[in-house]
């Protein structure tokens, strides 16, 4: 008896390391100085400051650029990547410049076995040197793309930034529930609301209001 009662406890103990794992990679990315200092001995990946991005958005004129913040510690992140984002980098043409940037320095050990595993595979990879502390997403989009209507509903990864070749970003009122109620929140519109892979048929003037969905994100206190 007591055997099956132990056999049945570690099955429950894996199965919670099953789920933990396959929705929030929690252990494994947490910030420290010590996973600072190491983050440049991963010599293919480039840290970035949010002053970089603006910069290399700016200087492309020649191209659509689709801004993808992620963390390979999040599981709402690797569903993404496996359908809409990988899905997209495919059936674009070469009009489209993606940039893959995870939101820290935290995890990017595991960052390109992540992405190779959603069959994505960047010519380049960069992780976030700052850390825009409070609010940080909605900060970083507003730094990067300044305006009077502020951007209010970036809460967590994944973040995709849809811009233009004279780098305007698409915007968009979505209602949302983050889990405390359905609220309408001013976003950079995800990339998965765009009816097709023609991004000349986007109206990048237009602030598009689209319908109400279960946004998964993780923030900062959930993935870590």
């Amino acid at each position: 008896m007591s055997i099956r009662i132990n056999k049945l406890i570690i099955y429950l103990f894996y199965l919670l390391l099953f789920f933990i794992f396959h929705s929030c990679l929690i252990q494994v990315c947490k910030e420290s100085k010590y996973r600072e200092k190491r983050a440049t001995k991963y010599i293919n990946q480039t840290s970035i400051k949010v002053e970089d991005i603006k910069r290399l958005l700016v200087e492309d004129t020649l191209h659509y650029k689709v801004v993808i913040i992620y963390s390979p510690c999040c599981g709402s992140c690797r569903s993404h990547m496996q359908t809409t984002y990988k899905r997209f980098v495919f059936n674009t043409d070469s009009t489209v410049k993606y940039y893959f940037i995870t939101d820290s320095y935290d995890g990017i050990k595991y960052n390109e076995s992540f992405l190779k595993s959603c069959g994505i595979k960047p010519d380049k990879m960069y992780y976030l040197k700052d850390t825009f502390n409070i609010n940080k997403e909605n900060n970083i989009v507003n730094y990067i793309f300044p305006s009077d209507d502020k951007i209010t509903g970036e809460f967590g990864v994944p973040i995709s930034l849809v811009i233009s070749k004279n780098n305007k970003l698409k915007k968009a009122y979505i209602s949302i529930d983050y889990g405390n109620g359905v609220h309408q929140y001013f976003k950079a519109m995800p990339l998965f609301y765009l009816k097709n892979y023609n991004f000349d048929e986007i109206n990048f003037d237009k602030i598009e209001i689209e319908p109400e969905i279960n946004w998964e994100i993780c923030s900062p206190n959930k993935k870590k």
